[in-house]
């Protein structure tokens, strides 16, 4: 497997660093609130999943390279708990049979496709050696750039306009050119 920060793809799988963190709350209005406003997170990404007991409300923060993923559950019983640390992957289907291979036992048997987040990201989960839960993240579209087009495919942002960047078809159609 390998493993370098310099997003080379023929190396196969790789992890990347750290891809979020995960925290539940009570109130996530108001946890949404003191990490954008008073700490500057920007918002990224926002969704509600419908569960059997009521809805799920998920909010994406980020702050320069930091994403954090903010949960209230419909009972809203839990505050204040990290559920998670995810891990940033590229090739995550490739990875998950290396893992297997080292002794790792998933949650599920496949990875879970999430079209709803990142435009199209996929993920799966797996306990570490002291309970903790850990995720295997590969992220869609992330965007970010504020006004400069991204080239999504990368993560790169070509600081140029977004006209100049449609014209040279780098555009990918995520959002974030517009």
């Amino acid at each position: 497997m390998g493993n370098c920060n310099c997003h080379c793809e023929d190396l196969g799988p790789t992890l990347e660093g750290l891809g979020h963190f995960a925290l539940y709350t009570k109130d996530i209005e108001k946890t949404v609130d003191f990490y954008t406003g008073t700490l500057g997170f920007q918002k990224i990404e926002d969704f509600e999943i419908e569960k059997p007991e009521g809805i799920m409300k998920i909010v994406f923060l980020m702050c320069v390279d930091i994403i954090m993923e903010v949960i209230q559950e419909p009972a809203g019983t839990t505050d204040g708990v990290f559920q998670h640390l995810a891990i940033q992957v590229t090739g995550l289907e490739e990875l998950i049979p290396l893992l297997k291979e080292e002794g790792i036992v998933f949650e599920t048997e496949d990875y879970i496709p999430l079209p709803h987040m990142f435009n199209g990201s996929k993920c799966i989960f797996f306990r570490g050696p002291s309970g903790e839960r850990l995720e295997l993240f590969e992220y869609g579209d992330v965007g970010g750039c504020e006004g400069d087009c991204c080239d999504c495919e990368h993560g790169d942002c070509c600081g140029g306009t977004d006209d100049e960047f449609e014209e040279e078809e780098h555009c990918h159609g995520c959002g974030c050119c517009e």
